[in-house]
């Protein structure tokens, strides 16, 4: 079968909604952007989606990664909470998305519980 990892950034704000959905969102686009560019990396944003996951506001980002001529495609749903905002993520190596990516990162959240 296909081997898939799995990812938790979460990053602690200082003050109650520091920082807004869009700003969060922004924030993993450039990171993102910033970190393929450093490593010669070619970059592909496939999915942008504006969701809701513990009841907080969450972008799903769905992108590929290639580097040295190794595809990896990654799901992040980034959710923005009062006091923090998290990155849930699920990756795994291949050039095309399928059913499978979606299945496995709900699966991922099902099992999850994010501190608003």
């Amino acid at each position: 079968g296909v081997a898939f990892s799995a990812q938790i950034i979460s990053e602690k704000l200082e003050t109650e909604g520091q920082i807004s959905p869009a700003a969060a969102r922004i924030a993993v686009i450039e990171n993102t952007e910033a970190i393929s560019e450093a490593s010669g990396s070619k970059l592909e944003f496939l999915i942008d989606e504006q969701r809701s996951i513990f009841g907080m506001p969450s972008t799903l980002l769905v992108y590929f990664v290639d580097t040295n001529g190794v595809p990896v495609l990654f799901v992040n749903s980034v959710v923005t909470g009062k006091y923090q905002v998290t990155q849930l993520i699920t990756w795994r190596i291949g050039s095309s998305l399928r059913q499978e990516d979606y299945d496995v990162h709900s699966d991922f959240l099902d099992n999850l519980r994010v501190m608003n």
